[in-house]
């Protein structure tokens, strides 16, 4: 049982660390670095709460380690969705693949 609890707290941790990065790999903002990028354009605008800020803060260093980790996962899909577009629109509904 102690295995099954250590694997449920370590997806956990997994999960929230990093907000912004998985927030933003779910998201329309995509690419290299995503979530970090996200959390600096917060803490850069007039209209983030002040209360916001210490948590972008401590959520900065996790979103970067994120998106190290996801990085082979960008790179996938920027590959994948460049070498999509080289196939017809109607072979790639056919197959079943991007759009």
């Amino acid at each position: 049982m102690k295995p099954l609890k250590m694997i449920a707290t370590s997806c956990m941790l997994l999960t929230t660390s990093g907000c912004s990065s998985v927030m933003s790999h779910t998201g329309a903002d995509q690419g290299y670095y995503a979530g970090t990028r996200a959390n600096v354009e917060m803490m850069k605008k007039d209209d983030t709460s002040w209360a916001m800020i210490p948590l972008l803060a401590i959520d900065l260093p996790l979103s970067a380690a994120m998106d190290t980790l996801l990085l082979p996962y960008d790179y996938l899909r920027s590959w994948l969705g460049s070498w999509i577009r080289f196939f017809p629109l109607d072979q790639r509904q056919k197959r079943g693949i991007g759009s």
